[in-house]
């Protein structure tokens, strides 16, 4: 069997290459199966190299970096004969949280990702993107947008432009006007957010979504309406343990298997982490769409 490696070398500070080792040892060990592996060099080239490997014959193909990396590899495999494997090495990891519930990411060893079981899973697609793990319109994905101007001051980093870019996010919020439609509903209001969710994690561990089912064909939509500043700090908490429905005057769950998001200005889009901008969203899931190998985790 063929195993393609894609590792982004600047995902989780630089850490990711210190894998690569233990990547060439296990088959060192495991003779038999080739493997290859390519170190990404820019924005969108894991989408370009899972493409050309996975062009020909069948194997498996892993993402080693964080969940962007996962997204762009995703991009460039599905449809293929391989098979999708998940090697985490970002800041968030949050897709393999809702694969290997409890587990701490980074204690996943090559081993494992590799002599993992195969399951069928659903994908998605926002546009013509492809994603497996939560698209998100809003205030959290401005956020994200935003660290990129911190990041770029000096002693900056991680944490801090995390921080700083909440408290200019909101001292700049200005909440979306968004006409919806879903399965079961249509309408328009004024949103922080909206969260939509094939897993149940994003953000570094929040939980928009803690009923959400890889295998069930259906999204879990989180919508927050518009409120103000003081409330945003009161929604945080309540995002990362899951409680969040509890806040019933702002919040709604729905499930769905697309939702179409308009809007008069330009959205901010956070797609596994990758930011896009656009006025019209379609999401759609793909049921039972990827070969995803599942972590072979010790009972």
């Amino acid at each position: 069997m063929k195993h393609i490696f894609i590792v982004n070398p600047v995902a989780g500070k630089g850490k990711t290459l210190s894998v690569i080792p233990s990547i060439k040892k296990y088959f060192e060990d495991n003779p038999g199966d080739t493997f290859e592996i390519y170190l990404t060099e820019r924005r969108g080239h894991a989408t370009e190299l899972a493409k050309k490997a996975v062009s020909e014959g069948t194997g498996r193909i892993y993402s080693v970096g964080g969940d962007g990396t996962l997204n762009e590899v995703l991009n460039g495999m599905i449809h293929s004969n391989f098979t999708l494997g998940v090697l985490p090495m970002g800041s968030g990891n949050d897709f393999i949280r809702t694969l290997c519930p409890g587990i701490n990411p980074h204690d996943l060893t090559v081993e494992q990702v590799v002599e993992g079981s195969e399951k069928i899973v659903d994908c998605a697609k926002a546009n013509d993107t492809y994603f497996i793990n939560v698209a998100s319109v809003g205030f959290d994905a401005e956020v994200a947008e935003n660290m990129k101007l911190f990041k770029k001051i000096p002693l900056v980093k991680g944490a801090l432009s995390y921080i700083l870019s909440i408290f200019y996010t909101l001292v700049n919020l200005k909440p979306y006007t968004v006409r919806y439609a879903m399965n079961d509903k249509t309408g328009s209001s004024d949103y922080l957010l909206i969260a939509v969710c094939n897993g149940k994690y994003y953000g570094g561990g929040f939980m928009p979504a803690p009923n959400a089912d890889l295998n069930d064909g259906l999204f879990d939509i989180c919508h927050v309406k518009s409120v103000k500043r003081r409330v945003v700090f009161r929604c945080f908490p309540k995002l990362k343990d899951g409680t969040h429905e509890t806040m019933r005057d702002i919040v709604s769950m729905h499930k769905s298997n697309f939702i179409h998001l308009q809007s008069d200005q330009e959205m901010c889009l956070n797609l596994d982490g990758e930011i896009f901008k656009a006025k019209d969203i379609r999401f759609e899931i793909l049921p039972s769409s990827l070969k995803i190998l599942v972590p072979k985790i010790s009972s």
